[in-house]
């Protein structure tokens, strides 16, 4: 059932990422801990280490980057996601923005090519 899919978040917050052309990256520990971000969010926060290191060994690794990346979420200026999913199958009642965590709007789109 796609409502009680533990997976199911993940994999549209991902391809919400994909969505832009800024990329995207997931790091992750174990099956448990994932750290995910657009790719300019996440080079900002890995370039900027020595701001969030003492953190690490608190919390571990992935916790520690994701505390990081709420904060540089917080701060940038918000951008729009979106999100083309195929017609078939279950489409999810409601998608939250991977970035920001609002709602996001629903829409229906045809599409012919890929470019």
């Amino acid at each position: 059932n796609i409502k009680n899919d533990a997976v199911m978040p993940g994999i549209i917050s991902m391809l919400s990422f994909g969505s832009s052309d800024r990329g995207w990256a997931v790091i992750g520990a174990g099956s448990s801990e994932m750290s995910k971000a657009n790719g300019e969010h996440m080079h900002r926060s890995l370039r900027e280490f020595n701001l969030w290191n003492r953190r690490v060994t608190e919390l571990g690794f992935v916790p520690a980057l994701n505390e990081y990346l709420a904060g540089v979420y917080k701060e940038a200026p918000h951008h729009c996601t979106s999100l083309i999913l195929p017609a078939t199958g279950l489409m999810p009642e409601t998608v939250a923005c991977a970035e920001c965590g609002r709602l996001m709007e629903r829409f229906t789109m045809f599409r012919c090519c890929t470019d």
